[in-house]
């Protein structure tokens, strides 16, 4: 999948929304792993930043993030950021999951 930024996006109410309108802002489009890696990343460095190698934060790693860019990246699909299946994945399998 594809997540391509709106033309005229709602302005960003969140860190999460915020890091991900940061990043497409770059290139407008991206595959969906690729944004969903790189916005977790950055929200890891800023909470590293704030203090968080202090908790178990280091141990988690980005990873820890993953979710909660999913959840974000599909609720404001439509809204900030539009989400395209890829035209080479048209078999309707496991392919189309993520």
């Amino acid at each position: 999948m594809r997540v391509r930024l709106i033309a005229n996006p709602a302005r960003p109410a969140t860190r999460i929304e915020r890091v991900s309108l940061a990043v497409l802002s770059e290139s407008s489009e991206a595959s969906f792993e690729a944004l969903v890696a790189r916005v977790a990343a950055e929200l890891y460095r800023e909470e590293i930043r704030r203090g968080a190698w202090a908790v178990d934060l280091g141990l988690l790693g980005s990873r820890l993030f993953v979710p909660d860019v999913v959840r974000s990246l599909d609720r404001y699909n439509g809204v900030l950021w539009e989400i395209l299946p890829n035209p080479e994945n048209k078999d309707g399998l496991l392919s189309d999951l993520r």
